[in-house]
């Protein structure tokens, strides 16, 4: 291997000089469709023998029913558990033999079941994938084990703070609405659902037009839909329902506190509901909160981390499912300084109203516009781009674009963005820590009413 020289006359005091524009267009995306319906979105990448397939089905957990909160998610660590001729273990053999990963996953709206495979082995990775789709075993021995898994995996996540926070403020925000409810759903649910619950799940939900499939690699399109055709030439349509979209309503601010009985530290989440993905001002809002708590120098970290010295790190970020999003502020900090982060944090948030500076701006749109093209570096970041283009209905020329709406976006639509979608009157303060230790700081600092909730994210009395 031919080491690199390094030019030990470099003088590293100074800045390197910038190299001018940079310009970035992402590979050109064809949208094709197979004989059945399946919306097919290619883009053909030929750096590399590996291809990228993703398929991306609408059978999130918002569509599990009231009563079986964590079906989706289940039916995902069951999907791959034997399909065709091929049990559990045979089938994770035969794709390993060949170098091939399989990875399937579940959130709030989607299921994705992933692949990265080399192009020499495509053919036949391609033909156990279509098996994996269209013939899950869904053995009942396998049911067990996995059902099983999830209760576990799920009361480990039950001693964890920062899962404990974040599933209790989103239940908070969204009031029994579907996203309130965490992805892996409930023990106590899922300890009652039989192996006929997933077979059920999956069959409504696995049906041509209630998914997409996202194919990044070294193949010809021709070649490509000749073989998908081929091997999900059974794959009928079927009728979907679809998931009631209910927006959430908004609240005026409270703070809650879930008592972790010895917590050395306490999980901060404060936030509240804010605009879809689609909103005219959503550039300025990736400025805002850049400039707010979305980089290692924004207004929220410099202050906790580097002044204060209260956390390793904290951030914000507004977050967006396929109809609706929130607006949240997250970090962890020792027990002793709660109270103080919260009030700092608060401080920010109404700090970032009142104005912005051209050099923050400056700042954000040199650090989101030199960081954009490392997005797209590998395959599988391709699929997942285009994956939240399908989710949220982009414009086809939204990546191409992303730069150039970036840097006109002005200081004004920016200031604007913060007084029209940063709340502190409509805040949900939400602390996961030991109670003895925070109560009296919290109440004292505050001034306002303390919700006590359980673990679960109901109100205590």
């Amino acid at each position: 291997i031919q080491k690199r020289k390094i030019d030990m006359n470099v003088e590293r005091k100074y800045r390197p000089e910038d190299r001018g524009q940079i310009l970035f267009h992402l590979p050109k995306v064809k949208k094709i469709k197979a004989a059945n319906g399946l919306k097919i979105w290619f883009v053909k990448k030929t750096e590399l023998p590996v291809i990228q397939i993703s398929l991306i089905c609408s059978a999130g957990s918002k569509f599990d029913d009231a009563d079986k909160k964590g079906l989706s998610y289940l039916t995902s660590m069951m999907v791959d558990e034997g399909a065709g001729e091929f049990n559990a273990l045979e089938l994770d053999d035969e794709f390993e033999s060949m170098g091939t990963i399989l990875k399937i996953s579940a959130d709030h709206d989607s299921m994705f079941l992933n692949m990265l495979s080399l192009t020499e082995n495509f053919n036949r990775s391609l033909e156990l994938y279509s098996k994996v789709i269209l013939e899950p075993r869904f053995e009942e021995s396998d049911f067990i084990r996995e059902q099983k898994k999830l209760i576990d995996k799920i009361t480990q996540l039950s001693d964890e703070p920062s899962y404990l926070a974040s599933t209790v403020f989103e239940k908070i925000l969204y009031q029994d609405l579907p996203y309130s409810f965490p992805t892996v759903g409930y023990n106590s649910h899922i300890s009652s659902f039989k192996n006929e619950d997933v077979k059920s799940f999956y069959s409504k939900h696995f049906v041509p037009s209630n998914c997409n499939l996202v194919v990044v690699g070294n193949i010809e399109e021709a070649e490509l839909l000749d073989r998908i055709n081929n091997l999900f030439s059974d794959w009928k349509e079927r009728k979907v329902k679809t998931a009631n979209e209910i927006m959430p309503k908004k609240e005026k601010f409270k703070l809650y506190l879930v008592d972790k009985q010895d917590a050395p530290q306490s999980e901060i989440r404060i936030g509240h509901i804010s605009g879809p993905r689609n909103s005219k001002d959503f550039y300025a809002k990736v400025l805002l909160n850049t400039i707010l708590g979305g980089q290692f120098s924004s207004r929220i970290n410099l202050n906790l981390r580097e002044d204060k010295g209260y956390t390793y790190g904290a951030n914000s970020s507004f977050g967006y499912n396929k109809t609706s999003g929130y607006f949240s502020v997250s970090t962890s900090v020792q027990s002793e300084n709660t109270a103080p982060a919260v009030s700092e944090i608060l401080k920010e948030l109404s700090g970032i109203k009142t104005g912005i500076l051209p050099e923050e701006l400056d700042f954000a749109k040199s650090y989101l516009v030199k960081r954009f093209p490392s997005l797209f570096e590998t395959y599988s970041q391709i699929a997942s781009h285009l994956s939240a283009t399908i989710l949220y209905s982009l414009p086809d020329d939204y990546y191409d674009n992303y730069i150039s709406n970036i840097e006109s976006t002005s200081l004004k639509e920016v200031t604007n963005a913060a007084k029209n979608n940063i709340f502190p009157e409509e805040l949900v303060v939400l602390i996961v820590g030991d109670k003895k230790l925070l109560y009296n700081d919290l109440e004292k600092l505050l001034s306002v009413k303390i919700n006590e909730l359980s673990a679960a994210g109901e109100l205590l009395d």
